[in-house]
């Protein structure tokens, strides 16, 4: 199953995932990340690498951002590993529902 991690300013990220159970039910091997205020980078991008390592069961991580060109989006896209992590950017609550249905699938086949 492919892992999710929402990073996005605030936390409007944990909204979506909530919005998501709320329409889905539970699911499984997704994370939230806010971005907020004077952070740290390294310590943002250390977090974000942990989170890829610890949802990726072997079918790859996708990250999802709020915006392009924003502080999640750049971090996220640091991370960029053929098959195995990508991002897709401007987040929205049907795109997510939308990914949560496809998990199954081969990262290249949702991406």
């Amino acid at each position: 199953m492919i892992g999710v991690i929402v990073v996005t300013h605030g936390q409007y990220g944990k909204y979506l995932l909530d919005a998501a159970q709320i329409i889905l039910g539970p699911q499984e091997q997704h994370a939230h990340i806010a971005v907020e205020g004077n952070i740290d980078m390294a310590e943002l991008i250390a977090q974000l690498k942990a989170t890829v390592k610890q949802l990726d069961t072997g079918d790859g991580v996708v990250i999802l951002t709020d915006m392009f060109g924003g502080t999640p989006s750049n971090i996220s896209l640091s991370l960029l590993q053929p098959d195995k992590v990508d991002v897709l950017t401007g987040i929205n609550l049907p795109m997510l529902l939308r990914i949560f249905g496809m998990r199954t699938i081969s990262l290249s086949q949702l991406m």
